[in-house]
């Protein structure tokens, strides 16, 4: 025997003793408990029960954290979307301060920090995380830092999700989520700023409904806060490494709707953008072009200010400027709206359904 069977008969609490004594009195109970275990250790790191094939996969366990079916009445999302740029522009200070703009309310950028904060925790290498499920309603998740005000964000919405649950439809948090960033993003880019050219991105980004909710938060359980402005440029690559992305898409997804209302809860001081409704390479375009000095913060945050300019930035957007690859892809986009646009369409589609499987390498949404 070696010492670590030896111990099994010396645990100091008493608790291995009493399973030993119950398998070697039941041999029956040691194969099932033993099988399940197997299985567990031989399948934890290869996501939902859905990515299984084969004669011999077991119904879903507990560990693989099954969601719900997909129901039968879902809602026309195109009815939904309708919905959804109604509330982006009503003001509900009550529930959460907004961003103006012109004057406005604006909830756009707000419903795209939500989107991604909830699509980003996916991981390629063992599938947890992702938005299905909506686990960023639930502790863990919704305790993180950068998590601040996303269940008022979601309160912000909750008035589409009664109007289609209350009408006899199935629209889930998770896909409400998913879309209601989504139409932000198509809501805001700039038309004026794309080429004559053939090649321009879609009107729509695409959307691929079906979510179901879970009861719990417990998928996010070994999962790491995510949203951090402050990483280095090697920890950047490593995030978009397990999120499936290349560099181009990664930069891409940088110059994403910033809320400044947002910024401002998370910790951060001024303006981040000249226009928080638009999205176009105008964010490379104001990176590359200014110079930036480091501005101190009393919270020991990091943030940059651009010399003779009250815009900021953070740690992660000075880190597009500086490193080599992540600086020739910027040029690029500062360069190329619609290479921007029909680049940063492609890499929120993949974030948005990574984690909607079918088999082992399949997708629902293809």
């Amino acid at each position: 025997m070696l010492t670590s069977d030896i111990s099994l008969l010396n645990d100091p609490a008493g608790q291995y003793q009493k399973l030993v004594q119950l398998f070697a009195a039941n041999q029956t109970l040691l194969e099932d408990t033993f099988a399940h275990a197997w299985y567990k250790l031989a399948s934890r790191d290869m996501g939902p029960v859905t990515r299984c094939v084969g004669p011999w996969v077991p119904p879903a366990q507990p560990f693989q954290f099954p969601l719900p079916e997909t129901p039968s009445n879902l809602p026309d999302f195109d009815d939904v979307r309708n919905s959804i740029v109604k509330v982006m522009s009503r003001d509900a200070s009550s529930i959460l301060r907004p961003d103006t703009y012109n004057g406005s309310a604006y909830y756009g950028a707000l419903f795209v920090h939500l989107a991604w904060q909830a699509a980003s925790t996916f991981r390629q290498t063992d599938y947890l995380g992702g938005a299905n499920g909506a686990r960023i309603r639930f502790a863990p998740q919704a305790n993180w830092p950068f998590n601040v005000g996303m269940n008022k964000t979601m309160e912000v919405l909750r008035p589409v999700y009664d109007q289609f649950n209350d009408n006899g439809f199935s629209l889930s948090w998770a896909d409400l989520i998913v879309l209601a960033g989504t139409v932000a993003l198509e809501e805001a880019v700039d038309v004026s700023k794309r080429s004559t050219t053939a090649r321009k991105p879609h009107d729509d980004l695409d959307f691929c409904g079906g979510r179901t909710d879970a009861s719990d938060g417990k998928g996010s359980n070994f999962l790491p806060p995510n949203g951090n402005y402050s990483l280095t440029v090697s920890e950047m690559k490593a995030v978009a490494r397990q999120l499936g992305l290349s560099h181009d898409q990664a930069v891409a997804l940088s110059a994403r709707l910033r809320s400044p209302s947002q910024m401002a809860r998370l910790g951060y001081f001024g303006s981040w953008t000249t226009n928080p409704t638009s999205l176009s390479n105008e964010y490379f375009i104001t990176l590359l072009n200014n110079d930036w000095q480091p501005f101190a913060l009393p919270n020991g945050l990091s943030q940059y200010k651009a010399v003779g300019q009250q815009l900021f930035m953070t740690q992660t957007d000075l880190n597009l400027k500086y490193d080599a690859t992540y600086l020739a892809i910027a040029q690029e986009f500062a360069s190329d709206n619609d290479l921007f646009l029909l680049t940063f369409q492609s890499a929120w589609t993949q974030v948005m359904n990574a984690d909607r499987f079918d088999g082992p390498v399949g997708s629902v949404c293809l």
